[in-house]
């Protein structure tokens, strides 16, 4: 466990879109927004090589609304907690839907727009010509966890050959090793998976199935640039900062966790991140945290990403934002915020059943 964190709350308002079965209407009455700051107990450095990313990749790029912490916030450093509420940042303004629920993963490129029933695409080029007289890809996909897919595909005409998979809300770059064989461990978003193989600018493989479990989890979905040091926080069962039950990319245990949820992490070539929290649907007392590490990169700046969660096997609609940061202070730290919106609407789906 961690010394004690050296913590100053400053308050701001946002809303959190909590509307199920539509997409995202006007803005509510703004629930109030804790914000902390938080005094590193170890080196920038360290902390950036802590959480360096170990997985794939995805993107995602909502409508963006503003949220702006106000000239007059302080941000400081007592020996002990010290809790200021700032009123002065108003309702984020009504939003539109999001385009899409999806973001892409493993080795992404730029997304690409084509109709369910398009039978080209746009990879990358790739040297490696097709062999003459072998057999066609064959695309299998088979249910590995609630909410998971290990998808693998045999293409023995398209050895160390680049594709593109796409399932409707998953798009990924990836390619084959020199037997023509490529497999990944893929997150699924849709009880319904429309899973397709694009080689050569053509369809080459694709294939329908049904994804059970999806009900039995919870996601919460945080994309975000790669450099603005954005990630997600999640506490179990009443536990804080580096106890058993946080989870975070620093700690993310395995899909197959039996202590509760785990955490995945995916980046784009286009520069964005992707974190992912599951956790199983009986969880119900998770709270979220959006932490923003305060460095060079980021100080005085404005970083933007969005957050969504998909909850009962429903997605609920996307919360974009955009936060000025402070100037930095001189120790660095972290600019901290509660993400109420999962927890309610855990409690909401809960209550229904």
């Amino acid at each position: 466990m961690r010394n004690i964190r050296k913590i100053s709350m400053i308050g701001a308002t946002f809303l959190l879109a909590a509307a199920t079965g539509h997409v995202m209407q006007t803005v509510g009455p703004s629930p109030a927004l804790d914000t902390e700051y938080i005094s590193p107990m170890m080196p920038i450095a360290d902390w950036q090589e802590r959480i360096a990313p170990r997985l794939p990749k995805p993107m995602l790029k909502p409508p963006i609304a503003r949220v702006q912490l106000i000239s007059q916030t302080v941000l400081r450093n007592p020996p002990s907690r010290d809790i200021a509420r700032d009123t002065g940042v108003g309702a984020i303004p009504a939003m539109a839907s999001a385009a899409g629920d999806g973001f892409a993963s493993t080795r992404m490129s730029t997304q690409i727009d084509r109709s369910e029933g398009s039978s080209t695409a746009s990879p990358k080029s790739d040297d490696t010509a097709a062999l003459p007289d072998c057999a066609p890809a064959q695309l299998s996909a088979d249910a590995s966890g609630a909410g998971l897919l290990h998808v693998s595909l045999a293409a023995p005409c398209l050895r160390n050959a680049e594709i593109v998979f796409h399932d409707g809300q998953l798009m990924l770059d990836g390619q084959t090793d020199g037997r023509g064989n490529w497999s990944e461990l893929l997150p699924a978003l849709e009880a319904q998976a429309k899973l397709t193989v694009f080689a050569h600018g053509e369809r080459i493989a694709q294939k329908s199935l049904a994804v059970s479990g999806l009900e039995r989890i919870n996601r919460v979905i945080l994309i975000s640039a790669q450099g603005d040091g954005m990630h997600l926080n999640a506490y179990e069962n009443g536990a804080g900062f580096d106890d058993a039950g946080h989870v975070s990319i620093a700690t993310p245990r395995t899909y197959d966790t039996p202590k509760g949820g785990y955490m995945t992490q995916f980046e784009t070539e286009d520069g964005k991140r992707v974190e992912i929290y599951t956790a199983p649907s009986n969880l119900t007392d998770v709270e979220l945290e959006l932490e923003i590490a305060l460095n060079e990169e980021s100080c005085g700046k404005t970083v933007s990403g969005s957050v969504w969660n998909v909850v009962g096997g429903k997605a609920q609609p996307t919360m974009p934002l955009e936060i000025a940061l402070p100037n930095c202070p001189a120790n660095g730290g972290a600019i901290v915020l509660s993400l109420p919106g999962f927890t309610n609407q855990i409690a909401a789906n809960t209550a229904a059943q």
